[in-house]
């Protein structure tokens, strides 16, 4: 049967393209916002413009205007960047006290155990990247202020614990999934990595 079919294998698409076409829908529509929403948009979907275009379509029914990253947070439960980007400082400056109240605080403003650790993953990539090919590296899709941003705190961790983290967050992941005691569990292995 294979012999009389045609097989067409598709690829993901990057951020960077699905950005550019975000930004071109948004200019079309006439629809204003803000330059923090497009890559984290994009990244977002996951290599699918179909899911990007979904996404976006949410954020505009919602009616906000201009759209911002915060509506990432409120309307699509992402975590919220400022507060991420916090915890990691903590982590870099091996503050326990300071990583337990920054998890807290990412809790309280209703993000998942889950959602941390996925956007901890990202993240942690996003610094592993800076460390090992420079913060203007194409392998980034960040914009200009959260490049500097990376830079600065991929200082305070060397490229072998970025690697450990990223890979015990993954494992850790699924044992939050299906854990009744997921805050213990995220804690004690944020506890380890300050």
């Amino acid at each position: 049967i294979q012999s009389r079919c045609q097989r067409f294998d598709f690829a993901s698409i990057t951020p960077a393209v699905i950005a550019k076409q975000l930004k071109f829908v948004l200019k079309a529509e006439g629809i204003k916002y803000e330059d923090d929403l497009v890559l984290p948009l994009a990244k977002m979907a996951n290599g699918s413009m179909r899911d990007a275009l979904s996404l976006l379509d949410r954020l505009i029914s919602s009616g906000a205007e201009p759209l911002g990253g915060s509506l990432l947070e409120e309307l699509l439960g992402c975590a919220d960047s400022e507060k991420v980007w916090g915890l990691i400082d903590k982590i870099g400056d091996s503050d326990a006290a300071g990583t337990l109240t920054a998890v807290d605080e990412l809790i309280r403003a209703g993000t998942s155990e889950v959602q941390i650790v996925d956007s901890l993953v990202d993240y942690m990539r996003d610094l592993m990247v800076a460390k090992s090919a420079g913060v203007d590296s194409e392998l980034l899709i960040l914009t200009a202020q959260q490049r500097k941003r990376a830079g600065e705190l991929a200082e305070k961790f060397d490229i072998a614990g970025l690697i450990y983290s990223i890979a015990t967050l993954e494992k850790l992941r699924w044992a939050i999934k299906n854990s009744d005691t997921a805050r213990a569990l995220l804690e004690a292995s944020l506890l380890r990595f300050a």
